[in-house]
Order: structure tokens, then sequence, then C-alpha cells
């Protein structure tokens, strides 16, 4: 899983899409912090120097989870010595027969390949996935509380936040956060999109189970996105923030209740 040579890699031999957001550029020449926030796969199979290195080299000091109960229950995280734990539900698990949380259901005890064509052929997978998994009451719930351990976190410490691949509710979260910090677009887009350089591994496996199954090169494209991410799906998200709400500072207004002094701290906090 190691991938030191891939941009922003933090190095984690037993953990996948190890990276961090530092060193992006901000407004007023400064840069997002070195070292503090992490974004990952989830921790379950961490080895010994992997959770050395989280606690002396990055000083961690809070994990974020944002997988369903189901996926925590079937690989649950590492513990970290010295790092408080939260476990944020972004799926409403309340509804099992509410599609995401059948669709992530599926994959813990599904053919993962199959289940990519079953989601491909069901129409359930769609340009609008991350809009919809954003502005539920749950997700709007978890991600504003991913906002608030944020602002709690002294910025001395990292801070590391993952689901299961670490592609798509930690996507959310890594374009909310660096929108938020004033990255540009471009690059927020670029940090999205660099998890599948991190994941060719499993995408191209992905493509070759469902090719060998019969899959046409539409079907193909499909999975592509799902194995790995679709750059179209987080345009979409970012568009419809922009069109609702002014841009994702005003979603962090209107939607989790921030203060534009409460910006302005987080800034002062992930800046540099």
């Amino acid at each position: 899983m190691d991938t030191p040579s891939l941009p922003q890699s933090i190095r984690l031999a037993g953990v996948s899409n190890a990276r961090e957001l530092g060193g992006y550029a901000a407004p007023d020449n400064q840069h997002v912090r070195r070292g503090v926030l992490l974004r990952t796969a989830h921790l379950a199979a961490a080895t010994e120097e992997d959770l050395r290195r989280l606690t002396e080299e990055f000083s961690l000091g809070c994990i974020v989870d944002f997988r369903t109960t189901a996926e925590w229950s079937n690989q649950p995280d590492r513990s970290v010595p010295g790092a408080a734990y939260y476990h944020l539900l972004v799926v409403d698990e309340s509804d099992p027969g509410g599609s995401i949380a059948r669709d992530t259901a599926q994959f813990q005890r599904g053919d993962y390949h199959q289940v990519l064509l079953d989601l491909v052929a069901s129409g359930r997978y769609n340009i609008n996935i991350y809009v919809d998994m954003l502005l539920s009451p749950w997700g709007l719930e978890a991600y504003r509380a991913f906002f608030r351990l944020l602002l709690r976190n002294d910025g001395g410490r990292a801070l590391l936040f993952h689901c299961t691949a670490g592609k798509d509710r930690t996507g959310i979260a890594a374009a909310l956060l660096l929108s938020a910090l004033g990255v540009g677009r471009e690059t927020v887009l670029e940090d999205f999109v660099l998890t599948n350089r991190y994941l060719t591994e499993q995408i191209s496996a992905a493509v070759d189970a469902v090719r060998a199954r019969g899959a046409d090169d539409e079907v193909i494209r499909l999975v592509r996105g799902l194995a790995g991410v679709d750059r179209s799906c987080m345009e979409t998200l970012l568009d419809t923030l922009d069109e609702r709400y002014g841009g994702v500072p005003g979603f962090l207004s209107a939607e989790l209740g921030f203060s534009q002094e409460e910006l302005a701290r987080l800034r002062e906090l992930y800046l540099e």
C-alpha cells in the first residue's frame, strides 16, 4: 500500500490512499500547513511502524471515521496511542432500505465486482451522488461535526479523517475543507482525482474483472469511476454549492452554522 513516490504521500505501509493536504496554495501567499490534515483509507491494516509514525512524527490527536457501523465492524481501525476517535455517520443507517445504505452494505458482503456492475445497471450511481450524500440530514450532521472537530483541534496535533477507501466521503470532506481554507477550485479537484493514482491497482483490477464479464465501454467507464473517483461528480457538488450558497463558505454558514469568525479561526489554525 505504501506509495511514497506519489504527491502528498504520508508513507503509511499498511494504509491505502494515505496522504495529506499540506502545502496547497491559499490566498495571501499562504499554504495549508504541513503534517496536520491527513486523509486516508481505513486503518485496519496499519502496521506497527505506521502507528509509531502517526504518534511520533505527526502527533496525531484526532481520528474521524466516516464509515457505517457495518464497515467499521468488518474492519475496525487499529488504535493510535494518544488519538481520540470519532465515528461520524454520513449514511443514514436508520433506513437500511435507503439506496446509499443498501449499496454500502452490499460492498461489505457481496462480490465486489458484481456489486459495481449492479450499481451501474441500477442507475443509482450518477453525477449527483455527492450532492445527495452531503445534503442529506445525516450528511449535514456528520460534516457539521467534522468542522467542529477541526475547530477544537489546536493545530499543533494532526487530525486524520477517513472512510473505507478514502475516496468518496473522505473526498467530500477534503474538498469542503480545502475550499473553506481558500484553496483554488482546480487544486481542490486535483486533490480529489489524485485518488485514482493511489488506487491504480484496484481500479485496473475492477476494469479487468468487469471486462471479463462482458461489460461494454460505457459500463467500464462507469465502473472505473466507482472503483476510483469521477471528477465530474465532485464538479457537480461544487457547482451545486456555488449555485445554492455562493460557494463553500456560504454553505458552511447556511447549513453548518459556521460564523465568519469561525471560518477565520479555521484558516488561522491550518494555514501558514
